[in-house]
């Protein structure tokens, strides 16, 4: 009879173990689901923060290009201004 008591509690331990297997396995699953998702996401934000900093870079450049004009504008206005040469608006003379 002990025998008996012993190999029931065993099967029901073992169909214990295989339920949470199972939901172990279910968890798994979607863990790696979005394990998956996360690294596309990831990828995508990767790229466009490239594409952000590449923008940015440019932007930087045209600004700088834009301080040079602005400042040789202002040197030209200032020698017409001590001048009262025309030319020197144009030609930078």
């Amino acid at each position: 009879m002990d025998i008996q008591i012993t190999v029931n509690n065993i099967l029901l331990e073992n169909k214990k173990i295989s339920e949470d297997v199972k939901e172990l396995k279910s968890t798994v699953s979607k863990q790696q689901t979005e394990i998956a998702d996360l690294k596309k996401q990831f990828k995508k934000s990767t790229t466009q923060l490239a594409a952000a900093e590449k923008e940015l870079d440019e932007a930087k450049k045209r600004i700088n290009y834009q301080r040079e004009e602005i400042a040789d504008l202002q040197d030209r206005l200032e020698q017409y201004w001590w001048t009262g040469n025309p030319s020197s608006l144009v030609n930078g003379s």
